[in-house]
């Protein structure tokens, strides 16, 4: 992917991008970065956590669907309209926080590294599925000849452009990205096709995964 351990993030710069620190620091921005990468390695031993109808926390992992359960409990696609991990397209843009933070804390080299690597070609792939994949955000994977639907970051343009993201902040955490795509429940990817807003409530089809 041409990623080199050497041109990414020291920790120190991690910590201060994470939280909005070091110069052009912006708390929101770096809020949702830091939002997105607990979606995105939300595999085992690293739950989300969300609050059920009476109040109590429930614990989640569902990355290696491409799905994530938010706060509030619902469930749906990580490119959903709606998901931190879709808003945070944003922080890419020219003049977004990434390029900025990254430019005024000496860490181009890392910049630099990230354009030239798989992640510029697998950026467009991956723009041009969401794109085609409507308000659901799920896309058809087949394996043994059984066609079943993942969400979106478990397309393969996805998931490498994800991966390089992360392990430009941090190779540590880019190593707790799902390593096995796995099918949602069909009873599942229906009520996500079929809801206006390519959401569902986890409680009502939390038993499909187990």
């Amino acid at each position: 992917m041409g990623l080199k351990k050497k041109n990414v993030l020291t920790e120190e710069q991690y910590l201060l991008f994470i939280s909005g620190g070091g110069v052009d620091g912006n708390a929101d921005d770096a809020k949702l970065a830091d939002q997105s990468v607990r979606i995105f390695t939300n595999t085992t031993g690293r739950p989300l956590v969300y609050l059920d109808q009476c109040g109590d926390p429930v614990e989640s992992v569902l990355a290696s669907y491409g799905l994530f359960v938010n706060e509030q409990g619902w469930l749906m696609s990580l490119a959903n309209r709606d998901a931190p991990t879709r808003i945070a397209n944003v922080l890419l843009a020219p003049g977004g926080y990434i390029n900025t933070w990254f430019m005024a804390n000496c860490a181009t080299s890392s910049l630099v590294q990230l354009y030239r690597s798989a992640y510029t070609v697998e950026a467009i792939y991956g723009n041009k599925a969401q794109e085609r994949s409507g308000v659901p955000q799920l896309v058809t994977n087949t394996k043994g000849g059984v066609r079943t639907q993942v969400g979106m970051s478990m397309a393969p343009a996805l998931w490498l452009t994800n991966f390089a993201l992360l392990y430009t902040l941090k190779p540590e955490i880019a190593a707790s990205m799902p390593a096995y795509w796995a099918p949602i429940p069909a009873t599942v990817a229906d009520a996500i096709l079929k809801s206006a807003t390519g959401q569902v409530p986890y409680s009502l089809v939390a038993s499909a995964f187990q």
